[in-house]
Protein backbone atom coordinates (compact mmCIF):
# COMPACT_ATOMS: atom_id res chain seq x y z
CA UNK A 1 0.00 0.00 0.00
CA UNK A 2 0.83 3.34 -0.89
CA UNK A 3 2.19 6.44 1.28
CA UNK A 4 -0.25 8.42 0.12
CA UNK A 5 -3.57 6.02 0.59
CA UNK A 6 -1.95 5.26 4.07
CA UNK A 7 -2.25 8.72 4.68
CA UNK A 8 -5.53 9.15 3.55
CA UNK A 9 -6.84 5.95 5.58
CA UNK A 10 -4.98 7.53 8.82
CA UNK A 11 -6.57 11.18 8.52
CA UNK A 12 -9.93 9.52 7.46
CA UNK A 13 -9.67 7.32 10.83
CA UNK A 14 -8.42 9.79 12.94
CA UNK A 15 -11.31 12.25 12.19
CA UNK A 16 -13.78 9.70 12.70
CA UNK A 17 -12.45 8.77 15.91
CA UNK A 18 -12.45 12.26 16.75
CA UNK A 19 -15.78 12.59 16.32
CA UNK A 20 -17.02 8.97 18.02
CA UNK A 21 -15.21 11.05 21.17
CA UNK A 22 -16.78 13.93 20.90
CA UNK A 23 -20.26 12.44 20.66
CA UNK A 24 -20.06 9.66 22.93
CA UNK A 25 -18.29 11.68 25.52
CA UNK A 26 -19.93 15.02 25.44
CA UNK A 27 -16.69 16.47 26.09
CA UNK A 28 -14.67 19.86 24.86
CA UNK A 29 -12.78 19.56 22.11
CA UNK A 30 -9.73 19.60 24.28
CA UNK A 31 -10.76 16.64 25.83
CA UNK A 32 -11.73 14.84 22.74
CA UNK A 33 -8.05 15.69 21.43
CA UNK A 34 -6.87 14.26 24.88
CA UNK A 35 -8.80 11.16 24.81
CA UNK A 36 -8.15 10.82 21.01
CA UNK A 37 -4.47 10.91 21.68
CA UNK A 38 -4.86 7.70 23.86
CA UNK A 39 -7.42 5.66 21.38
CA UNK A 40 -6.77 2.70 19.80
CA UNK A 41 -6.08 3.31 15.97
CA UNK A 42 -7.62 0.79 13.73
CA UNK A 43 -4.06 -0.34 12.58
CA UNK A 44 -0.13 1.03 12.29
CA UNK A 45 -0.46 3.53 9.85
CA UNK A 46 3.42 3.33 8.00
CA UNK A 47 3.83 1.52 5.02
CA UNK A 48 5.62 -1.71 4.30
CA UNK A 49 8.93 -0.45 2.77
CA UNK A 50 9.38 2.03 5.60
CA UNK A 51 8.69 -0.46 8.64
CA UNK A 52 10.92 -3.07 7.60
CA UNK A 53 13.72 -0.46 6.79
CA UNK A 54 13.26 0.79 10.55
CA UNK A 55 12.33 -2.55 12.07
CA UNK A 56 15.69 -4.12 9.81
CA UNK A 57 18.35 -1.30 11.45
CA UNK A 58 16.43 -1.30 15.15
CA UNK A 59 17.31 -5.10 15.20
CA UNK A 60 21.09 -4.42 14.12
CA UNK A 61 21.58 -2.75 16.94
CA UNK A 62 21.22 0.57 15.10
CA UNK A 63 19.53 4.15 16.85
CA UNK A 64 16.01 4.78 15.19
CA UNK A 65 16.13 6.99 12.62
CA UNK A 66 13.28 8.57 13.74
CA UNK A 67 13.24 11.55 16.11
CA UNK A 68 9.57 11.75 17.28
CA UNK A 69 8.29 10.61 20.69
CA UNK A 70 5.66 9.06 18.90
CA UNK A 71 6.94 7.51 16.09
CA UNK A 72 9.85 5.97 17.90
CA UNK A 73 6.96 4.50 20.32
CA UNK A 74 5.35 2.98 17.44
CA UNK A 75 8.71 1.61 16.49
CA UNK A 76 9.48 0.05 19.49
CA UNK A 77 5.69 -1.38 19.49
CA UNK A 78 6.23 -3.01 15.85
CA UNK A 79 9.44 -4.59 17.13
CA UNK A 80 8.40 -5.77 20.28
CA UNK A 81 5.41 -7.79 18.46
CA UNK A 82 8.11 -8.62 15.45
CA UNK A 83 10.39 -10.52 17.94
CA UNK A 84 7.14 -12.38 19.19
CA UNK A 85 7.18 -13.84 15.26
CA UNK A 86 10.72 -14.30 15.11
CA UNK A 87 10.99 -11.97 12.76
CA UNK A 88 9.12 -13.79 10.46
CA UNK A 89 8.66 -11.61 7.12
CA UNK A 90 5.92 -11.41 4.38
CA UNK A 91 2.22 -11.99 5.12
CA UNK A 92 2.54 -12.22 8.40
CA UNK A 93 4.45 -8.80 8.19
CA UNK A 94 2.16 -7.56 6.53
CA UNK A 95 -0.64 -8.65 9.28
CA UNK A 96 1.19 -7.48 12.08
CA UNK A 97 1.29 -4.02 10.24
CA UNK A 98 -2.90 -4.25 10.26
CA UNK A 99 -3.44 -5.18 13.66
CA UNK A 100 -4.85 -2.53 15.61
CA UNK A 101 -2.32 -0.26 16.86
CA UNK A 102 -2.49 0.92 20.80
CA UNK A 103 -2.80 4.83 19.68
CA UNK A 104 -2.43 6.62 16.58
CA UNK A 105 1.56 7.57 17.69
CA UNK A 106 0.45 11.17 17.04
CA UNK A 107 0.80 14.40 18.70
CA UNK A 108 -1.92 16.44 19.65
CA UNK A 109 -0.98 19.38 17.29
CA UNK A 110 -0.68 16.83 14.73
CA UNK A 111 -4.29 15.39 15.56
CA UNK A 112 -5.56 18.70 15.72
CA UNK A 113 -4.17 19.82 12.11
CA UNK A 114 -5.83 16.62 10.48
CA UNK A 115 -9.17 17.32 11.91
CA UNK A 116 -9.25 21.03 11.27
CA UNK A 117 -7.74 20.97 7.67
CA UNK A 118 -10.82 18.18 7.32
CA UNK A 119 -13.49 20.80 8.62
CA UNK A 120 -12.03 22.78 6.31
CA UNK A 121 -12.52 20.86 3.80
CA UNK A 122 -16.22 20.58 4.86
CA UNK A 123 -15.60 16.66 5.84
CA UNK A 124 -17.23 16.93 8.91
CA UNK A 125 -18.27 13.09 9.27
Amino acid sequence: MSERIILKERNAAVVEAFFKILRAKGASTADAFEALRDAPAPRFYVSRSVAWRVLSAMRKGKHLPVKEANRQAMYKELMRRWRVRNYSQGAEFDAMLAEEAPSFFLTIWRLKNIVYKNLRNGKEK
